[in-house]
Formats: C-alpha cells, sequence, structure tokens
C-alpha cells in the first residue's frame, strides 16, 4: 500500500495539501524513532545503548509519537510538493494532522502558499504628474534658524505671558481616538521651540496663545505619513497643558556661527544647506511620484498576496520601528491587535512588490555590478576612499538585498520612462 495525496485550491496563492500514509511507512518511522532512542537511552540494568527495543517502547512510546509525526511530514511533504511542481513561498503551515500509531495510517493536511500569477496591465502610457521643488530664499532662512535654535539659549520669563513664536514650551499631551486614550502617544513633558515647526503645524497653532499651567483640547488630523498606519490621516483629540515657557535666544547667523557648525563661512553653510535641500526636493518628488504610479497600477491589476508574504511585510515593520528594548519588540510582533492595525498597509507594500517584481522580470531589467557600486558610492559615507578588494567584498555581502531594491527602482524609472509626466514647480516645505 503507497501513500495517497490530493490538492485542493484554496484561492489564487494557496493550496491544501492532504497526505494519508499507509501503516507500513509510519511503522517504519516509529522503528527509526525507537533506535535513536536506544543509541541515548539510559535505563536501570542495562549499559547505554544495549537496552532491548521491547523495553524501549514500553518506556518511550508516547514520546517518540511527536517526533514521528514531524518526521513523517517532513520526508513525504516536500516530496509531494517537488512531484507536483508546487513552489511554495514560505514554510508550509501543518493544518491537521492524526495521533501517529505504529499499526495505523498517519493522515496530515497543509497549508501552502504560493506566488500568484500576476500579468502587469496598463504600465504603458500612464499619464502622471510630478512636483518639481522650488528652494526659496525663505526656505534656505528656515534651515538656518533651526540650526540656529540647537544653540539657542534658554532664560526664565521676567513677566507671565502668553505662547507665542520665540519661546520654548514645556508641554505634556493626551490623545484620544473616538474617545479612546492612544497610550504610546502619552507624553508627560515635552520641550517644543514655538515658531520652528517642530510639531504639526496645528498643534503648535494650538499652544499659541495659551498660558503656563492652562489645559485645552483640539482635534487635529495627522499627516498621510505618519509612522503609525492605522492613525495615518485619521483626526485624533490632542488634550495639551503648558507646564512651562522660556525666553529663546538664538545666535546671530554670521561666521563664527558658522564655524561652530563645522563650516568655514556663511556661504560655505548656505551652500551646503542648499545641497541637502535640492537632494531631499529630489527624494519627495521620487516618493510622490512613486506613490502616484502604485496607485494606478494597484488599481488595474487586482490580485491576491499570500497570507505568509504580508506577514513578512508586517515583521519588517515592526522590527523597523524605532524601539530599543528587544523584549518589547518581540511582544509586539506577536500581538494580533498591533498585526491587524499594519495588515492594510503591508499589502499594499507587497502588492508594490509583486508589481515592480514581475516588471523587471519581464522587461528583463538587469542590475549590474556597476550600478550596485554606484549605490554603494551614492549611500555609504567613506566608500569613495576604498580599495578594490574592499567594494568587492561588500558588494558581495549586499548583493541580494541592493539588488532587490536597484531592480524596483529600475521598473519604476522603465514605468516613468514609457509614461507621460507633467511637471509642477512647487516651494519645498520639508518641515509642513
Amino acid at each position: 500500500m503507497s501513500l495517497t495525496s490530493s490538492v485542493e485550491e484554496i484561492n489564487s496563492v494557496q493550496r491544501r495539501i492532504k497526505v494519508s500514509l499507509p501503516p507500513d511507512l509510519v511503522a517504519i518511522a516509529f522503528e527509526d524513532a525507537y533506535r535513536k532512542v536506544q543509541k541515548k537511552a539510559k535505563l536501570q540494568g542495562f549499559r547505554p545503548g544495549k537496552a532491548p527495543i521491547t523495553i524501549i517502547k514500553k518506556f518511550y512510546g508516547d514520546s517518540v509519537r511527536s517526533d514521528v509525526g514531524e518526521q513523517l511530514i517532513n520526508k513525504h511533504l516536500f516530496q509531494i510538493l517537488k512531484d507536483k511542481n508546487i513552489n511554495p513561498i514560505a514554510p508550509p503551515v501543518v493544518e491537521n494532522m492524526d495521533v501517529p500509531a505504529s499499526d495505523k495510517p498517519f493522515t496530515f493536511s497543509a497549508i501552502v502558499d504560493i506566488m500568484p500569477e500576476i500579468d502587469v496591465k496598463n504600465w504603458k502610457g500612464l499619464t502622471l504628474s510630478a512636483n518639481t521643488y522650488e528652494i526659496k530664499p525663505e526656505t534656505l532662512t528656515r534651515e538656518v534658524d533651526l540650526l540656529r535654535r540647537r544653540q539657542a539659549k534658554t532664560k526664565e520669563l521676567t513677566t507671565p505671558g502668553k505662547a507665542s513664536a520665540g519661546h520654548l514650551a514645556t508641554i505634556g499631551h493626551k490623545v484620544y481616538k473616538d474617545g479612546l486614550l492612544i497610550e504610546n502617544m502619552d507624553v508627560e513633558e515635552f520641550p517644543v521651540a514655538l515658531g520652528f515647526k517642530e510639531i504639526f503645524v496645528d498643534l503648535e497653532n494650538s499652544i499659541l496663545g495659551m498660558s503656563i499651567g492652562e489645559t485645552k483640547k483640539t482635534t487635529i488630523t495627522l499627516p498621510d505619513n505618519y509612522n503609525e498606519p492605522s492613525l495615518a490621516g485619521k483626526a485624533v483629540e490632542f488634550e495639551i497643558t503648558l507646564k512651562n515657557l522660556q525666553d529663546l535666544t538664538l545666535p546671530e547667523y554670521n561666521d563664527e556661527f558658522c564655524k561652530d557648525v563645522g563650516f568655514d563661512s556663511v556661504s560655505a553653510l548656505s551652500a551646503e544647506i542648499t545641497l541637502q535641500l535640492t537632494k531631499r526636493g529630489s527624494q519627495l518628488r521620487r516618493q510622490k511620484l512613486e506613490g502616484a504610479i502604485m496607485d494606478q497600477l494597484r488599481t488595474s491589476n487586482n490580485f491576491e498576496v499570500p497570507p505568509s508574504m504580508v506577514d513578512q511585510v508586517i515583521d519588517s515593520m515592526i522590527n523597523e520601528l524605532n524601539i530599543e528594548d528587544q523584549k518589547e519588540k518581540k511582544a509586539l510582533l506577536k500581538n494580533d491587535e498591533v498585526r491587524k492595525s499594519f495588515r492594510d498597509t503591508a499589502k499594499i507594500k507587497a502588492q508594490n512588490t509583486l508589481i515592480l517584481w514581475r516588471i523587471a522580470q519581464a522587461e528583463k531589467l538587469e542590475v549590474t555590478d556597476d550600478r550596485i557600486r554606484k549605490h554603494i558610492l551614492d549611500n555609504a559615507p567613506g566608500s569613495d576612499k576604498w580599495d578594490d578588494k574592499k567594494m568587492t567584498d561588500f558588494i558581495k555581502q549586499v548583493r541580494p538585498r541592493v539588488q532587490e531594491n536597484l531592480s524596483f527602482e529600475m521598473a519604476l524609472d522603465h514605468i516613468v520612462a514609457n509614461g507621460k509626466v507633467t511637471e509642477t514647480v512647487v516651494e519645498l516645505d520639508v518641515h509642513g
């Protein structure tokens, strides 16, 4: 008698594999398990490894069952997947299994996630709009003021007053969504320089005019790119308490100040700030253009995403959170509510990845070592001073991850090159 198996299509990205193993195969697995135990068993009255199999079965019969079940699944499931040309993208998940018995058949079922079949449509000829970001003098001034703010000195107010631009305000706040407290946004004391766009504009505007000791409530809409996806673009209520006010005295913007922050002169610092603002503008343009592209492509290409892939993206999103406590991070990874809050965004990210991956494949977009080298030179400080051996070794080390990212980047470039982009000049406001 031989094993039997069947494949059930759950959906386009999942298969259920059902397997039944005959008693003779199960008996062989039990005998193998007993022999392994026999070699290590220490039983009174017998030398190590010399206890009779009948005694081993009597003492270890129950304890080997789980090992036998695991061995039977591992031995036969992957061979079945290979025989049926099913390529899992994650370890199969055992759904049901019998308790193994040496004289009975053993049946089990497992869920397998597979890559969806995607033929990306309508990616050529997209009509796109993009912003070209203009750096105005006032933008440069704001950046300089932020540097001066970091070097500022504080002093207590000589007379009581209301919060205004130029003050350092110490605030505390609680945040509510639909009447429920959002605990991780609860802040006891937080210093903020007013007039420097260090916090959300609407939140800063609510603080202006408050007196020390005053508490007020205000509703603001969090930005669409807020780092907690479940709150992005949502309206929340801030309960703000102004705890203290101080005057801020900023240093003069001159060559002496520039030397204090590592530059020779006002012109040298201004040139560096302009360069960094230009880079930010390019990055922002790219991010918004990519977002518009992927929104259009997801609309015209609807497909299911393997649940295991979504889970992998959720893991990455949680791991990327700025949480130093590893215990806390591990707890978040296992928290069903937290994972649920990330799921919609993770699914979108996974869809984006699959669309770009398929376009890169279809268009045979190849990431060369020269392109990887350029990426490293642009992003790894000091890499321009590496010798050939160090660069070659580093390319080998980072190739899989960088190759994937650059492949997606090339796919996006390819989409843009095959579309029509209308440019609009707008002012760069990196803090707005």
